[in-house]
């Protein structure tokens, strides 16, 4: 079991198939009403408490799961502001549907400028879905990050300002050529976690 702390409130766990069979978890099933799967994230949490620091007991927490085809998965456990009613609020996996829809893809040159523009949406109040990514091995640029804001349309109208820090991808490069492509560093909540480090 792999964990990176990505911020004070924000910890990754990577998972392998014998990780998930020494827990009994099964990404298809995972429910937090199941006694088996409670006591399995709260030893995976109190073993990351003890590695990382991260202490997850004395707040609300969400966790995604996202299962990898070797059979591990990827956990994305958030702290959150609320304190009121049981610690684990949510336990999501990626196949979840979404009611909202792709907007755009942002490409930046700089990763400051990717982190102020999270950091402005943030404070604005963005609710949509994020992820984030890098590549360095695109053919004109050392670098490139790439920022997926998923929303309503309605929420569209606050992006103009995003064009001052990086570029809107309107054609040519594609999610799922990003996605294979690319390093993720947020497969979901970028705009929140990355506002963190702005």
């Amino acid at each position: 079991m792999e964990l990176i702390l990505i911020t004070g409130r924000n910890l990754k766990i990577m998972r392998t198939a014998d990780d998930m069979k020494a827990y009994r978890l099964d990404c298809s099933n995972m429910d937090y009403d199941n006694t088996e799967t409670r006591r399995a994230f709260w030893s995976i949490l109190d073993e990351a408490k003890h590695r990382t620091g991260f202490d997850a007991a004395s707040e609300r927490v969400m966790i995604r799961v996202f299962p990898c085809r070797s059979g591990g998965c990827e956990m994305f456990v958030t702290k959150l502001t609320e304190r009121k009613g049981s610690n684990i609020v949510s336990i999501s996996g990626a196949e979840e549907k979404d009611e909202n829809e792709l907007y755009g893809i942002y490409s930046f040159t700089d990763i400051n400028d990717l982190l102020k523009v999270c950091d402005i949406l943030a404070r604005s109040g963005f609710t949509g879905r994020s992820e984030a990514y890098y590549s360095d091995t695109d053919l004109t640029e050392k670098k490139r990050y790439y920022l997926l804001l998923f929303c309503r349309s309605s929420e569209s109208k606050r992006f103009a300002f995003i064009n001052e820090y990086g570029k809107e991808l309107r054609s040519g490069i594609r999610e799922s050529y990003i996605k294979e492509h690319c390093v993720c560093l947020c497969p979901d909540n970028a705009v929140e976690i990355l506002s963190e480090l702005a």
